[in-house]
This record gives C-alpha cells, sequence and structure tokens, in this order.
C-alpha cells in the first residue's frame, strides 16, 4: 500500500482558510516568504485557486496581487492598516484661539446710529488658515473699515495678515498684523493693526480695542470698548 503524500493537509487547510476570510469580505494582512526575507501585503482577498490567491490592495479593483499559497507564512486579522498622520503642529504664531462677533449700536439723530461692529476668527485649529477679522466703527467724524482674510492651505488670494496671536491666561488676547484698511472716502490701503479682546466670566462683560497704524502713524484708536455678555472666546492652544 502506497504511503499517503505529505504537505497536503496543510496546504488544503490554507486555502479552507483563506476561503473563510474571503467570504468575511474584511481587510487581511498576509506574511509571504520569498527566500530568507518575508514582507507583508494587505488587501481583501478576491480569488482563491488550487496554487495562488489573488489579493485586492487598494480601493482601486485593478490594482491585484497575485500570491502564491505555499509562500504564505501567516494572516493577520483584522489587517494592519496604515496609522493616521500625526495631526499637523500648531502654528508658532499661534498662542490660542479668538473667536467672537459683537455689535454695538448707539443713537445719532437725525442719521442712521452709530456701530462698532467685529467678527474676529483667528487661528481656528491653532493654524493660521482661515482666520479673517472684520471691523467697522462709525463712531468718529469719518468711518473706518478693516477687514483681514487669511486663506487655507491651497493657494488663493489673501487680504492682509494675522502674524501673531498671544494670549494671556485665556482671559485676554492680543492679534496683530496687517489689513485692508478704507477710512473715509479714501482708497484702500494695507496698515498694521493691533487688536485687543479679554473674555472675562461674567457679570463683566467682554471687551475689545482695536488701534490701527499707517506708515507709522496711529490712525485710529477704539479705545476700550465694552461687548454686549461675553461676544469672545480664546481657547488656549
Amino acid at each position: 500500500m502506497s504511503k499517503p503524500k505529505q504537505g497536503k493537509a496543510p496546504k488544503n487547510s490554507m486555502r479552507k482558510l483563506l476561503k473563510r476570510l474571503s467570504e468575511e469580505k474584511e481587510p487581511v494582512t498576509i506574511i509571504i516568504s520569498s527566500g530568507t526575507e518575508c514582507c507583508e501585503i494587505t488587501g481583501c482577498i478576491a480569488k482563491i485557486t488550487d496554487d495562488y490567491i489573488t489579493l485586492i490592495t487598494s480601493s482601486n479593483a485593478c490594482r491585484r496581487a497575485y500570491i502564491a499559497i505555499d509562500c504564505i507564512c501567516a494572516i493577520i486579522k483584522p489587517a494592519k492598516l496604515p496609522l493616521p498622520p500625526d495631526p499637523p503642529e500648531p502654528d508658532p504664531e499661534c498662542e490660542c484661539q479668538v473667536t467672537g462677533a459683537a455689535n454695538i449700536t448707539e443713537p445719532a439723530p437725525p442719521g442712521p446710529p452709530d456701530v462698532v461692529k467685529l467678527t474676529v476668527v483667528a487661528c481656528p485649529g491653532c493654524t493660521l488658515h482661515l482666520s479673517h477679522i472684520t471691523y467697522t466703527n462709525t463712531f468718529g467724524e469719518e468711518d473706518v473699515n478693516l477687514e483681514v482674510s487669511v486663506p487655507g492651505p491651497d493657494p488663493a488670494p489673501s487680504i492682509g495678515e494675522i502674524e501673531s496671536v498671544s494670549c494671556d491666561d485665556g482671559e485676554a488676547a492680543t492679534i496683530t498684523g496687517t489689513a485692508q484698511i478704507i477710512i473715509g472716502e479714501d482708497d484702500p490701503e494695507i496698515c498694521d493693526f493691533i487688536l485687543d479682546v479679554t473674555d472675562t466670566p461674567p457679570p463683566t462683560p467682554d471687551t475689545m480695542q482695536m488701534r490701527i497704524i499707517c506708515d507709522g502713524v496711529e490712525v485710529h484708536d477704539s479705545g476700550v470698548v465694552e461687548l454686549l455678555g461675553q461676544s469672545i472666546n480664546i481657547q488656549e492652544c
């Protein structure tokens, strides 16, 4: 009587395991041997034959790996998927995130009421991308309008620049940079600005102060303006 052939049982057992894993339709990591070296391939099992398997190695169904069953050393499930990238480091200019909006009005008959409006989003997510500030003040002899807009990572036109956002114990912040300024009927120009804001516990109102410097000369100082309630939010990075 002839002796049974050696090696069939392990190969058949491996094929049964591969078939069961293919039915689960989940990624696996297959460790294969090549000479004295080993390597790992991750994907979904698409086809099993007597001698090899087909592994779809990406979301693109045209990218496949053909692996000899005899070369498989081990199978890891769940698959060893790549780790997500580390979150980006905060910009060195961003000590904190500052957000807020305020609209202060005061009657000024017979004309429209005087207003101080402020919208600020500085260092959202602790990065300068997508920061923007708008400011309007009609209390003086000439209306003052300021705008800063910093684009995202993709190239896009910017208006001015935010140079730094510093904070003090999460209750006060100073934002500096350059902005497009329109005063009265003058043409727009790029000037420096310093915006100080506070984020204080109630019942103390939050405050703001905007200063604008053009060609080294201070052309506007709002003074300290009390805002309605808790209008400013400061979060340290």
